[in-house]
């Protein structure tokens, strides 16, 4: 007997898209939107493919007070998987946990809620039986291992584990209800659908043990492709695969400048790469990174300041549909053209050496401020890395006495 559902998480519905202020209204509005659209995206799947059922493993608000929009927009998909005779199994986690305030509104017949406790609820398909485990976060951190409240399988059933949480030896996320993939194949369940970790991904392959990742990319430390995971369990093994949602990609490119002669060619360059990825990805959040530049063409931004290459690019990319939106340009300059330069070699060097860990520790007090919690993303290991790389920057246009 085969059986297929969809495993999606991390929907983040009503996301704010912190540091998203400063962008234009057209901009911000499809942004605040995107969450929305892709789950309906999802939905709209669903409705055509007929799945045997849908699980959501935590995270469908992203914050523990839902609106009553985000509420009222989520509940309406949920009546066309109603209509469609789908049931949806979900749960709540670290962002929209039980212990928040909110005006509930009632959901469709077709969805079952997990509780704070891990529990099991079972449904039949064409006369084949399946155990669906889960929990909801009662409040926001959960700390302590859930993993230990999960039954083994003792039976034919086909058993499915859906666990918001994190592998306990995770070092870039903190850890909520932490687990071991050896403690999850123990279980022997057919499937574990896992949430919380926002980059899609496979554990262990069979038995699956999969992160759906989120529906839609928040930040720019959430880039490429977002989806779900379309599952089959059938006698002779588990298939899967990840199907598209965003609407909406955080990306970073790198352009190599080293036969660039002038500004324009810059421009035209820029343009024919713009335009692929409007062809190829649709409305894009960028961070561009020029690589390879020669003396020659660093001067270009010694002369004018970044800031007004981005305004420039920006008004030359507006005019076109789906968005493409540039968020950064930062210039890399061929680091050979510094050997001769002891000074300049000598703190790189020192830069390169610098790991993330000793930058958290200097930031740390700076990023716990609530003021600035409201107004930038968690930094992962990219991030840090980014901020070697701007600190080099600002060392090159030290060192040729050209600040702006």
């Amino acid at each position: 007997m085969t059986v297929r559902f969809f495993h999606t998480a991390d929907l983040h519905l009503d996301s704010p898209f912190k540091g998203s202020y400063h962008l234009p209204h057209h901009v911000v509005q499809q942004l605040r939107e995107s969450t929305f659209q892709a789950f309906e995206a999802l939905v709209t799947y669903a409705v055509q493919e007929k799945p045997d059922f849908l699980l959501i493993v935590g995270d469908l608000y992203d914050g523990e007070n839902r609106s009553l929009t985000a509420q009222y927009k989520f509940i309406q998909q949920l009546e066309r998987l109603n209509d469609a005779d789908i049931p949806v199994f979900m749960s709540y986690g670290n962002h929209d946990h039980l212990s928040g305030t909110w005006s509930r509104l009632p959901l469709p017949k077709n969805v079952y809620e997990f509780s704070k406790d891990v529990s099991s609820k079972s449904i039949m398909i064409r006369g084949q039986e399946v155990v669906i485990h889960g929990f909801s976060y009662e409040k926001r951190h959960i700390s302590e291992p859930k993993i230990e409240d999960y039954p083994v399988k003792n039976d034919e059933s086909i058993h499915i584990g859906t666990l918001h949480g994190s592998v306990d030896t995770d070092l870039e996320h903190a850890v909520y209800a932490p687990f071991t993939v050896q403690q999850l194949l123990k279980k022997q369940y057919d499937y574990w659908a896992l949430g919380h970790i926002h980059k899609h991904q496979v554990l262990n392959e069979q038995p699956p043990v999969i992160y759906s990742g989120n529906i839609q990319g928040r930040h720019k430390n959430e880039q490429g492709e977002k989806g779900f995971y379309d599952v089959t369990i059938a006698p002779d093994g588990t298939t899967f695969e990840f199907e598209k949602t965003s609407v909406i990609r955080y990306e970073s490119i790198q352009l190599d400048c080293a036969q660039v002669e002038d500004a324009m060619a810059l421009l035209k360059l820029i343009d024919h790469h713009f335009e692929s990825m409007r062809e190829q990805i649709g409305a894009t959040m960028v961070e561009l990174t020029l690589v390879n530049c020669t003396h020659e063409f660093i001067q270009y931004f010694h002369e004018t300041p970044l800031q007004e290459w981005e305004s420039i690019i920006r008004e030359q990319q507006s005019a076109f549909e789906p968005f493409i939106w540039l968020s950064k340009v930062q210039v890399l300059q061929d680091r050979l053209q510094f050997e001769d330069h002891e000074l300049m070699q000598s703190i790189i060097e020192k830069i390169d050496a610098f790991d993330s860990k000793q930058l958290k520790e200097i930031t740390a007090d700076l990023i716990k401020q609530p003021k600035y919690m409201q107004l930038i993303e968690p930094m992962n290991e990219q991030h840090w890395q980014e901020l070697k790389i701007d600190a080099s920057l600002q060392l090159q246009r030290l060192l040729t006495g050209k600040v702006r």
